[in-house]
Protein backbone atom coordinates (compact mmCIF):
# COMPACT_ATOMS: atom_id res chain seq x y z
CA UNK A 1 0.00 0.00 0.00
CA UNK A 2 2.77 2.11 -0.73
CA UNK A 3 3.60 4.44 -3.94
CA UNK A 4 7.15 4.45 -5.23
CA UNK A 5 6.88 8.32 -5.17
CA UNK A 6 5.67 7.97 -1.10
CA UNK A 7 8.41 5.75 -0.90
CA UNK A 8 11.16 8.10 -2.00
CA UNK A 9 9.73 10.90 -0.12
CA UNK A 10 9.39 9.47 3.19
CA UNK A 11 12.51 7.93 2.42
CA UNK A 12 14.31 11.29 1.92
CA UNK A 13 11.81 13.11 4.65
CA UNK A 14 13.42 10.10 7.40
CA UNK A 15 16.37 10.24 5.99
CA UNK A 16 16.12 6.58 5.58
CA UNK A 17 19.97 5.52 4.28
CA UNK A 18 19.53 3.55 1.45
CA UNK A 19 22.22 2.11 -1.42
CA UNK A 20 21.79 2.55 -4.94
CA UNK A 21 21.37 5.20 -7.19
CA UNK A 22 18.93 5.46 -9.49
CA UNK A 23 17.43 2.43 -7.55
CA UNK A 24 17.28 2.42 -3.68
CA UNK A 25 17.62 -0.77 -2.24
CA UNK A 26 16.60 -1.10 1.44
CA UNK A 27 17.91 -3.13 4.13
CA UNK A 28 15.70 -4.70 6.64
CA UNK A 29 16.52 -1.95 9.25
CA UNK A 30 15.35 0.82 6.30
CA UNK A 31 12.30 -1.79 5.76
CA UNK A 32 11.33 -1.44 9.32
CA UNK A 33 11.27 2.52 9.74
CA UNK A 34 9.07 2.66 6.51
CA UNK A 35 6.46 -0.02 7.75
CA UNK A 36 6.54 2.10 11.38
CA UNK A 37 6.00 5.24 9.23
CA UNK A 38 2.77 3.54 6.89
CA UNK A 39 1.46 2.33 10.50
CA UNK A 40 1.59 6.22 11.94
CA UNK A 41 0.26 7.18 8.58
CA UNK A 42 -2.41 4.90 8.48
CA UNK A 43 -3.34 6.05 11.95
CA UNK A 44 -4.04 9.94 10.97
CA UNK A 45 -0.56 10.84 12.27
CA UNK A 46 1.33 14.00 10.06
CA UNK A 47 4.43 12.90 7.84
CA UNK A 48 6.77 14.33 10.54
CA UNK A 49 5.27 12.95 13.62
CA UNK A 50 4.64 9.68 12.06
CA UNK A 51 8.76 9.65 11.21
CA UNK A 52 9.43 10.57 14.96
CA UNK A 53 7.36 8.30 16.58
CA UNK A 54 9.03 5.46 14.08
CA UNK A 55 12.42 6.80 15.79
CA UNK A 56 11.39 6.55 19.21
CA UNK A 57 9.69 3.47 19.19
CA UNK A 58 13.14 1.81 17.77
CA UNK A 59 15.03 3.60 20.15
CA UNK A 60 12.61 2.33 22.75
CA UNK A 61 12.59 -1.02 21.75
CA UNK A 62 16.42 -0.97 21.47
CA UNK A 63 16.83 0.63 24.99
CA UNK A 64 14.65 -2.34 26.12
CA UNK A 65 16.83 -4.99 24.25
CA UNK A 66 19.87 -3.50 25.62
CA UNK A 67 18.23 -3.23 29.50
CA UNK A 68 17.30 -6.77 29.45
CA UNK A 69 21.00 -7.70 28.53
CA UNK A 70 20.12 -9.16 25.10
CA UNK A 71 22.80 -8.32 22.70
CA UNK A 72 21.14 -5.25 20.06
CA UNK A 73 22.17 -6.77 16.43
CA UNK A 74 23.91 -4.30 14.33
CA UNK A 75 22.64 -3.95 10.47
Amino acid sequence: GISKMQLDYWTNKAQIPTKGKKQRIYDMDAVETVMLIKQGKDKGLNLSTAIEAARKFKEERAAARQHDGQAVPQL
